[in-house]
């Protein structure tokens, strides 16, 4: 059941329940929520309330902290040579030369060992990543990084570009950069750096 039946008294919706608000005429819902479970239903991250699976992905925040009972709605299918976990995306030995789109939301990203030759706009479907964390692409052929196409990658931490074919970073390589903390282009055979290669990079 999607509802809560107070103590003696009416039922009130599921969600209400270790919300921090007293609902039931004595508050009886807001009791032992420290060790409450929500088996066969969704916990809210930030807070202690359950959420029943029908509600998810309505428009509606339920989840009044975390509200991650609706970021994750518009994740597609994982795609069948990859391996997906909440909000990472793992390819690896694939052959693969573009990352297929999971969420924009997505926070680690690793496409390693694959088929990709140029770092473009056109190989990460020139998504806006919005809160992206850790980009892995080493292993692949990559032979160039485009100018400005990490535009999309303003809160990237970790990128590791290692064990590519770069011979040359042109201006603006990793132009959008703005946060990012770590850059790994160790076994790239790099020859020449053009002034402004990196930057904005933090």
């Amino acid at each position: 059941s999607s509802m809560y039946k107070c103590p003696y008294g009416y039922c009130i919706p599921l969600k209400l329940v270790c919300n921090r608000d007293m609902d039931c005429p004595s508050g009886q819902e807001e009791s032992n929520c420290q060790h409450a479970t929500c088996r066969y239903l969704f916990r809210c991250k930030h807070d202690q309330n359950c959420i029943y699976p029908t509600t998810l992905c309505n428009q509606k925040h339920d989840c009044t902290n975390s509200k991650d009972d609706e970021q994750l709605c518009h994740v597609r299918e994982c795609h069948a040579l990859c391996t997906c976990k909440g909000r990472s995306l793992v390819c690896s030995n694939t052959n693969l030369a573009v990352i297929p789109f999971l969420t924009k939301y997505i926070l680690s990203i690793t496409f390693n060992h694959n088929g990709m030759q140029i770092w473009s706009n056109n190989n990460h479907a020139n998504s806006a990543f919005v809160i992206i964390y850790k980009l892995n692409v080493s292993g692949n052929s990559i032979e160039r990084i485009e100018p400005k196409s990490f535009n999309n990658f303003a809160t990237l931490k970790y990128l590791d570009v290692s064990d590519n074919r770069l011979h040359l970073l042109e201006r603006y390589s990793f132009l959008g950069l703005k946060t990012t903390i770590q850059i790994s282009l160790s076994g790239n055979p790099l020859s020449s750096i053009v002034s402004g290669a990196f930057l904005s990079v933090a």
